[in-house]
């Protein structure tokens, strides 16, 4: 598997958690073995049909604004879910009365019934969203998309104490990243997809370390090309396929999720070549591949981000989805799987 693990960096942060729910956490931690980063792997995810569908056993939407305790939340969303130690820790967005975001932590048994434990990266240290988990060096590394006091800044953090304390250990890119940073090892190189903050386009850079701050353009960037104004009048936010989730890696290939706010649509690529030269990509299938599929009042009106749990559990099937309700401005995150068994054209196709 081309890297699916990560590089010594970090941020700190103060305990805002309660006794009752340290103790619930820990109780929980080390019924399973640490997982080595070379036992993770994709394989088998979204390779044949794939499309979603609401878990059976999951009472959607499993996260919302009224389980924050220690904020006035307004709303959840970007939710990414590990599987580490027996327990499914989730990561997402809080976004408060005032308009400041944090980023908040929960945690799963069974990854479909959350408990929520406490922020982990709050206002004053830093806004952000989209906190992208993983692993690498055998260290968790989190790299979120800026938010308002950190406007343009990509950066890169990792756990002192995970999953509750992290230290900013890097700012690779101190402007120009918008939205929605997405890094991609793959064969020795990092790669990274995000929204630039002046063209709104979509833009593809490397470099050879994640915490380099010689990034470079790649010659293939932009990848996509955004209409600023149609974005700018977009009632549901500035994002125009902007990535939105992991990675998913392939022996040969990269999945790779955005999302289009005009839409309100998600879709899925494949990256077939990936080098410091090339980069080619295609959407999977005649037609977005989750596209409006057996939605609720919870999500009526957009799926905004799609995550399936890291690192990829086939006997769970767990994917971690957010949804914004019809006629508010008001996401939650539900718990969804993958459906393969109706034929459709959802169904993934492998580009040549």
């Amino acid at each position: 598997m081309h890297a699916v693990s990560l590089r010594k960096y970090a941020h700190l942060y103060r305990r805002i958690r309660s006794t009752d729910r340290t103790d619930a956490y820990q109780q929980l931690v080390n019924t399973e073995r640490q997982l080595r980063d070379d036992e993770i792997s994709d394989e088998g995810l979204f390779t044949g049909t794939a499309r979603l569908k609401p878990h059976p056993e999951a009472a959607n939407p499993v996260l919302t604004r009224d389980d924050i305790t220690d904020a006035s939340a307004t709303f959840v969303a970007d939710p990414f879910v590990v599987y580490n130690r027996g327990v499914y820790d989730m990561f997402f967005e809080i976004k408060d009365s005032g308009g400041e975001v944090y980023i908040g932590h929960a945690f799963s048994e069974d990854g479909l019934k959350y408990e929520y434990n406490q922020t982990v990266l709050a206002p004053e240290v830093a806004q952000h969203t989209y906190p992208h988990v993983f692993r690498y060096d055998g260290e968790w590394i989190m790299v979120p998309s800026p938010g308002a006091n950190v406007n343009g800044q990509f950066r890169v953090y990792v756990a002192d104490d995970y999953p509750t304390e992290w230290r900013l250990v890097a700012t690779p890119i101190p402007d120009r990243v918008r939205q929605d940073p997405t890094p991609i090892l793959w064969d020795g190189t990092w790669y990274l997809i995000y929204q630039d903050t002046d063209s709104m386009d979509i833009v593809l850079a490397y470099a050879d370390s994640l915490t380099d701050s010689g990034w470079q353009t790649h010659p293939a960037s932009p990848i996509f090309r955004n209409d600023r104004d149609a974005i700018e009048q977009c009632s549901i936010g500035g994002a125009e396929m902007v990535p939105s989730g992991r990675p998913v890696y392939h022996d040969d290939s990269v999945d790779i999720f955005y999302r289009s706010h005009i839409n309100t649509e998600l879709y899925q690529y494949r990256i077939t070549e990936l080098s410091t030269e090339r980069f080619k990509q295609q959407e999977v299938g005649e037609r977005p591949v989750f596209a409006k599929i057996d939605r609720q009042q919870w999500n009526r009106r957009f799926m905004h981000t799609l995550n399936p749990v890291y690192p990829w559990r086939c006997s769970d099937d767990i994917i971690a989805v957010d949804g914004l309700e019809a006629d508010n401005y008001r996401y939650s995150i539900g718990i969804y799987t993958t459906d393969t068994s109706i034929d459709s054209p959802n169904s993934a196709q492998q580009n040549q």
